[in-house]
């Protein structure tokens, strides 16, 4: 899978702060209280793309996604950003309706804006912050009576400080789509958290002070014309949703009219795929509005892949900075570097309980195409919970056609061996399924049966008879979806319909019991409806070049797939979805039919089993783009 991180500054709103002499900021660098005035607001939406290394690999993805309808500017005061305390918010007026990629894309939106009640006290070491909330409506963000901003369910005022404002959680989506597959053309974007300090090939030896708020103590001026000819700080913006997609199926970017699933059976007779489905699922109902940075361990570092030829590489933090101001740019200017991790709300604990179900939902199924999108909140957790219950997957459906048959066909497994598929028998008028025709080949030859066949027959006219188990059994089937699709035997039975071949026409007396038992237990056919197998892919973040893992051995529980030694070091962030990052699903190739059915709606242990163990049937590939963009390459 592709990761790619959204643009990080995805929309950089450049707060420009310069000052000349005649035309400096009413406080300048006094020790004095700064009155109420202007401050100008510059939104500039960065075009570069950033290189391939490891997680610094970006992509500016649909232009609809740089949108900007709406925008609102929240300011606090304190001494620190953890304890600075909500002053006011402001509507920054961006234009209406979409602008599109001409001017959203590669433009710059300035906006001065009058703010009261922004005086700090600099005796006191007071400091002016600033949060820069876009398109808010679809979080659910709206301004209120009394210099109240609403946000979401809860109310920000006076009292508020920052880091509750950071508690702050919503089940909104965060965008305008209400059809999976659509491009976003409005998304909820927020401040992006920043390090001081470089990561990526760069050791760091102690956790970095990472902030999310800007200062702006000397950006307010008396008048509009002055605050507009002078910059302010850059405030970086991130989008608050991550993004999936796949762009290519066994490198094709479409199914037509079918294409080769590189599977044999059957004595190498070929399957081909005519179909293709896919849905999100199993994802984090609700997420933070802005980035919750808090209690992260910035020094991780490991080892990265051989195949990524990066070294070790201190994962936690990007290695391509971004200007702290955008004014200054020769090469000693200070840069500010993206972390690329975060918590959700749920982060340190199960997202199911033992008797939930939200792990089971998956989105509508909608028949694949490279085009499509779809965005979630962020879902992320730590180690102990890096379980397929916990971890965003993708769900997918592929239809098989057998030999070049024309039209989708039910067929079977049998005992999990997948090299071998079966289909149902007609003859004449009848239809069998293979279970049923193993089990007439069985009872054939079961002398016990046969006899208490023959001692219920007429005497007259028999010496010719001979026991038929097609023609003198009824055998009952039923698809158990609890087993995942597994075909069993329910009954057998005498037939009725020659009961006149039969003493009184009295039916011949067996218990079926045991041989049913053992009939169930010896064949195991999985049905897979109308050619359908299901596959899955859970999304790495991290994945295998900045995390990587293998054992020599099936991993059925968490100590055995991520030895408590080192552990975090070693894989945490390895699974998950962050937000501003662009997953991008490559799926390479598919060595075996995949599942009859999605084991997560029947298999109790599912929700249990670590992401990482040795049953995989999908080679994938995960592409993180600027969007920070990751790409994952999969393989069944």
């Amino acid at each position: 899978m592709k990761l790619n991180k959204w643009l990080y500054g995805a929309m950089t709103l450049g707060m420009f702060a310069a000052c000349s002499s005649d035309d400096a900021p009413i406080n300048g660098n006094q020790p004095e209280k700064t009155p109420d005035g202007f401050i100008s607001v510059n939104m500039e939406l960065p075009t570069t793309t950033g290189t391939r290394a490891a997680n610094d690999e970006f992509d500016h993805g649909s232009a609809s996604e740089y949108n900007v309808n709406e925008g609102i500017l929240v300011l606090f005061k304190g001494t620190s950003e953890s304890n600075a305390t909500f002053i006011g918010a402001y509507d920054l007026g961006f234009p209406k309706p979409n602008l599109g990629q001409d001017e959203n894309v590669s433009a710059s939106y300035k906006r001065a804006v009058k703010v009261t009640g922004a005086s700090v006290d600099k005796t006191k070491g007071e400091k002016l912050y600033g949060l820069v909330l876009v398109n808010q409506s679809e979080a659910n963000i709206f301004f209120g009576d009394n210099n109240i901003l609403n946000v979401g369910e809860n109310k920000c005022g006076a009292s508020t400080t920052f880091t509750q404002f950071l508690k702050y959680t919503s089940e909104e989506s965060f965008t305008d789509v209400t059809t999976n597959g659509n491009v976003a053309k409005s998304i909820f974007m927020a401040n992006s958290p920043l390090s001081p300090v470089k990561g990526g090939e760069t050791a760091i030896d102690t956790d970095p002070t990472l902030t999310t708020l800007v200062e702006l103590s000397d950006a307010i001026y008396t008048t509009e014309a002055e605050a507009m000819a002078n910059p302010a700080g850059t405030i970086y913006l991130e989008r608050a949703v991550a993004k999936l997609t796949m762009t290519k199926f066994l490198k094709q970017t479409a199914i037509g009219d079918g294409i080769s699933s590189g599977i044999t059976v059957n004595e190498n007779k070929g399957l081909t795929i005519t179909g293709v489905q896919w849905a999100l699922g199993n994802e984090e109902s609700s997420s933070y509005f802005v980035r919750n940075i808090g209690e992260i361990d910035w020094k991780l570092n490991t080892a990265a892949s051989t195949e990524s030829g990066l070294g070790t590489q201190y994962r936690m933090i990007g290695g391509k900075g971004v200007l702290k101001d955008i004014t200054k740019t020769d090469a000693t200017a200070e840069r500010l570097y993206r972390p690329y991790w975060g918590k959700d709300p749920n982060y340190n604990q199960n997202k199911y309980s033992d008797n939930g179900e939200e792990y089971k939902k998956m989105r509508d199924f909608i028949n694949w195409n490279s085009d499509q999108v779809f965005y979630c909140h962020e879902n992320t957790f730590d180690v102990e919970n890096m379980t397929y219950g916990n971890t965003t997957r993708v769900g997918i459906w592929v239809t098989f056609n057998f030999d070049g048959s024309k039209d989708p066909v039910t067929f079977y497994t049998r005992n999990q061996y997948k090299e071998t598929i079966y289909f149902d028998t007609k003859e004449g008028d009848v239809t069998y399924n293979p279970l049923k025709m193993d089990a007439f080949a069985d009872l054939s030859k079961n002398e016990d049966l046969k006899n208490a066949w023959v001692a219920a027959l007429n005497t007259e006219g028999t010496g010719s008879a001979s026991f038929n188990p097609k023609e003198h059994l009824e055998i009952t089937t039923v698809i158990d979806e609890t087993e995942g699709g597994l075909l069993k035997i329910t009954g057998i039975t005498f037939s009725d319909k020659n009961k006149e071949i039969y003493k009184d026409s009295k039916l011949p007396t067996f218990d079926f019991n045991t041989i049913i038992t053992i009939l169930n237990n010896t064949y195991k056919y999985h049905e897979y409806k109308d050619g359908k197998a299901f596959y899955e892919v859970r999304i790495k973040h991290f994945g295998d070049d900045l995390t990587p893992w293998s054992t020599d051995k099936a991993a059925t529980t968490i100590d055995e797939a991520y030895p408590a030694d080192n552990r975090n070091n070693k894989y945490l962030g390895r699974y998950g979805m962050l937000r501003n990052n662009w997953y991008d699903l490559n799926i390479n190739s598919l060595s075996k039919i995949g599942e009859p059915r999605d084991p997560a709606q029947w298999d109790k242990d599912w929700k249990k089993t670590p992401d990482d163990n040795k049953d995989q049937y999908i080679s994938v590939s995960i592409n993180v783009l600027s969007w920070a963009k990751r790409t994952q390459n999969v393989e069944f």
